[in-house]
C-alpha cells in the first residue's frame, strides 16, 4: 500500500524519549537506501485513522531525510493486535539498543503496566494451591521452570517470546521496583531506595543491575549514589569490586586520606576473604560428593583418578598452614 510518509506515525508504545534515534544508524540506512533503493522493510497497521508502524522508526527516519514528506513508499499493512505491537516493540529495541538498560527497562515497564492493565496483575507473585500466580491468563511455569525464582519475570519473558531471557526481565524488574518506577504490592506501595539518575549513567544492564545491588545494602542518599555513579563512570571500573570501591569512596568522603586508604585496603582484604570463602564453600561440597562416589565405588578406579586431585589438596593445605601461621595455630583453630 503506497503511503506519505508524513502519514507514517511511529509505534504507540514507543516514546522517543527513552528511545532515542540513533543518527549514526540512520546514516547507514540512508546510504543503503540511496544505493540500493528503499525495501519495505518498514511494517504498518491501520487504526483509528493512523497508519502506525510496529518496526522500522530508524529506516523511517532515513527515509525523511532523503525524501520529501509528501513523498509516498510503498509498505505492507497488516491486522496488528496492541499485544502484538508491543512485542514487536520490546524485540526491535532489544536488537537496536543491544546492552543499554534506559530502553531496556522503559520497554519491561510498558509491558508491565500493559499487562496490568488488560490482564490483571497481581503484583506480588502469591501462591494458591499448590501453584504462584502473577499474571492471569498467562502461562505459569512448569516444573523446575521457575527461573531465578522470578514468577513474573518468567511470565513476562514468554509473554514476549518463547524462550525469552527471564534473567534479564527481572533484572530489569528489579530496577524499576528499586526506583520507585512501578508499584510493589496491591496497595500501590512503591520503593525507592536507588537514584534512578544513578542507574542511567551505567553503559549496560549488567553494571546497572550491579549498581542497584550494592547500593541497597548501603544508606547513601540519592545526590551521594549519583556522585558514586559519575566515578564508577570516570574510573571506568564497573566490576563489583570497582562499584564496591566507589561506594567506600564517597562514604569516606569528608574523612582524612590517610584513614579513608586504610579503610580502603580492609575493604579490599574483606573482599578477597569473602571470594575465598565462596570457594571454600565450594570445594566443600564437591569434596562431599567425591567421599559420596569413593563410597559407592570403593575400588581402584576411584584411587587412580583421586591421585592427582590429592597432591593439589596436599598442596593447598601446606598454604593454609602457611596462611594461619604454622601448625600449632591450626591445632589452636581446631581446638
Amino acid at each position: 500500500m503506497k503511503i506519505k510518509i508524513k502519514d507514517l506515525k511511529p509505534n504507540p508504545f514507543r516514546d522517543s524519549e527513552h528511545y532515542p534515534i540513533d543518527q549514526e544508524k540512520v546514516e547507514s540506512l540512508k546510504r543503503s537506501i540511496n544505493k540500493t533503493g528503499f525495501w519495505d522493510n518498514i511494517l504498518a497497521r491501520k487504526k483509528n485513522g493512523n497508519i502506525e508502524i510496529a518496526y522500522g522508526h530508524h529506516r523511517l527516519e532515513a527515509l525523511k531525510q532523503i525524501y520529501k514528506l509528501d513523498d509516498q513508499v510503498d509498505i505492507p499493512i497488516k491486522d496488528i493486535s496492541d499485544d502484538d505491537m508491543l512485542r514487536i516493540m520490546l524485540l526491535e529495541n532489544d536488537e537496536e539498543y543491544d546492552s543499554r538498560p534506559v530502553p531496556f527497562n522503559e520497554g519491561i515497564k510498558q509491558a508491565w503496566e500493559w499487562l496490568k492493565m488488560r490482564r490483571g496483575l497481581t503484583f506480588l507473585s502469591k501462591k494458591e494451591g499448590r501453584s504462584f500466580v502473577a499474571f492471569r491468563n498467562l502461562p505459569l511455569p512448569q516444573s523446575g521452570e521457575r527461573k531465578f525464582g522470578a514468577v513474573i519475570a518468567w511470565q513476562i519473558a514468554n509473554w514476549i517470546a518463547p524462550n525469552y531471557s527471564a534473567a534479564k526481565v527481572g533484572t530489569a524488574l528489579e530496577t524499576l521496583k528499586s526506583t520507585g518506577q512501578i508499584e510493589i504490592d496491591e496497595k500501590g506501595t512503591k520503593e525507592e531506595t536507588v537514584s534512578k539518575k544513578a542507574t542511567e549513567k551505567m553503559p549496560t544492564k549488567t553494571s546497572q543491575a550491579r549498581l542497584v545491588k550494592t547500593i541497597k545494602k548501603t544508606s547513601l542518599k540519592p545526590q551521594e549514589q549519583e556522585r558514586v555513579a559519575d566515578r564508577i563512570t570516570q574510573e571506568g571500573d564497573f566490576s563489583e569490586k570497582g562499584i564496591r570501591r566507589a561506594i567506600l569512596e564517597e562514604v569516606h568522603r569528608k574523612e582524612p586520606k590517610k584513614k579513608s586508604q586504610k579503610e580502603l585496603k580492609l575493604f579490599e582484604l574483606r573482599e578477597e576473604i569473602r571470594e575465598t570463602s565462596l570457594l571454600t564453600e565450594k570445594l566443600n561440597s564437591k569434596l562431599l560428593t567425591l567421599t559420596k562416589f569413593k563410597n559407592e565405588i570403593q575400588d581402584e578406579v576411584y584411587e587412580n583418578e583421586i591421585k592427582a586431585l590429592a597432591i593439589d589438596i596436599n598442596l593447598l593445605m601446606q598454604r593454609l598452614k602457611t596462611f594461619l601461621g604454622g601448625e600449632n595455630n591450626v591445632k589452636q583453630l581446631k581446638g
